[in-house]
């Protein structure tokens, strides 16, 4: 009789062995279905957020260059070829802009074979007006796309 309790004894111990590894199983494969949930979720979060911001990107990036192009088409009515004329623009001044620019100091951009920073130079006051509204045009682009960067990574959560 001994015998028959042994016998029974392992068998349940082995029956709630074998039923505890089937419940951390199911514990194991309940917390998989969750991160996996979860990454779904923040997939989708994170896809919707980049379509705004895409949008609204493109929206800014459009408006900027139809701002730009319509302020270049403007140059020649506010900066006629008369004021080309009476009004060269200096050495000194092309230099300066030519330098910032470039990023550089002025020192790395070489002086003119003139040598005098007040001297006329040979660049048109509305040559000098588009490039400088260029510029700021491709400043304003690039401030747009970085803040609509800032409202992406802020609306999945990369930034606090």
């Amino acid at each position: 009789m001994w015998k028959l309790s042994l016998f029974a004894a392992a068998a349940t111990a082995i029956g709630g062995f074998a039923a505890g590894w089937k419940v951390h199983d199911w514990r194991d494969g309940a917390a998989e279905v969750h991160a996996a949930r979860t990454a779904v979720s923040t997939i989708q979060r994170q896809a919707a957020a980049s379509q705004t911001i895409a949008v609204a990107d493109q929206a800014a990036q459009d408006r900027v260059r139809t701002v730009t192009r319509t302020l270049i088409e403007k140059v020649p009515v506010y900066v006629s070829a008369t004021t080309d004329a009476r009004f060269p623009l200096p050495v000194g001044f092309v230099r300066l802009h030519d330098a910032a620019a470039a990023g550089d100091d002025l020192p790395a951009v070489a002086p003119d074979a003139d040598g005098a920073d007040d001297a006329a130079s040979d660049v048109a006051a509305s040559a000098a007006a588009t490039v400088i509204v260029g510029n700021y045009g491709a400043c304003h682009a690039d401030q747009a796309r970085l803040a609509e960067l800032q409202a992406w990574a802020r609306s999945v959560g990369l930034a606090k």
